[in-house]
């Protein structure tokens, strides 16, 4: 057994849990908020800080699924550590579980469930750099109200990865789709920026 984990008990878990529920609370509003601001009045390029207000709805719900896809990660660590931990003294397993090997180690991606988390936040974060750039510059340069509704669009192909990762070929429904709309927007952009005067 871990030094340390000893001690843990599996109240531990409600630190991870309580931490994504609230961020999943965090995109409800940043949706409500959104939905009652509305994006149809922004209409072509932004103009001013306030044609990108949109556009802060959707990147508060990006970034707060970000957040919840690594306290996910926390809380399948745990979970499968005690998981393994009943199967020990079960007489199940032959050896306990050591938490440094399911959160650090080789472990980790032996396991399904701690993969799947990882994925998720890993997919998500090498993806936010293309979304933010071409989000960004589609408002820019072609449409502040579009590039939110395009947005909130990748959002939900994105947050459906959890549920898609382990269903292959669904996982292509959730990625492709993503794709696409970055390069939607970054094509969109680039080629208005090409043509101005």
């Amino acid at each position: 057994m871990d030094k340390g984990a000893a001690e843990l008990s599996e109240n531990i878990l409600w630190l991870p849990f309580s931490g994504i529920i609230a961020l999943y609370t965090v995109i409800v509003a940043a949706g409500i908020s959104a939905w009652n601001h509305g994006t149809f009045q922004y209409q072509g390029p932004a103009n001013a800080n306030a044609d990108y207000a949109p556009i802060v709805f959707v990147s508060t719900a990006v970034l707060a699924l970000l957040y919840s896809f690594y306290y996910m990660q926390g809380y399948v660590t745990f979970s499968e550590y005690f998981r393994l931990q009943k199967l020990f003294e079960a007489k199940i397993l032959n050896e306990p579980p050591l938490l440094t090997d399911l959160k650090y180690g080789t472990k980790r991606n032996e396991n399904p469930a701690i993969l799947c988390a990882d994925r998720c936040a890993g997919n998500l974060l090498e993806q936010l750099i293309p979304f933010f750039v071409s989000m960004f510059a589609y408002a820019t340069f072609v449409d502040a109200g579009g590039a939110a509704r395009i947005a909130w669009a990748w959002f939900a192909f994105r947050m459906f990865y959890p549920f898609a990762y382990k269903r292959f070929p669904l996982l292509f429904a959730s990625t492709i789709p993503s794709y696409c709309y970055v390069w939607y927007m970054m094509g969109h952009a680039a080629y208005s920026a090409a043509m101005m005067e």
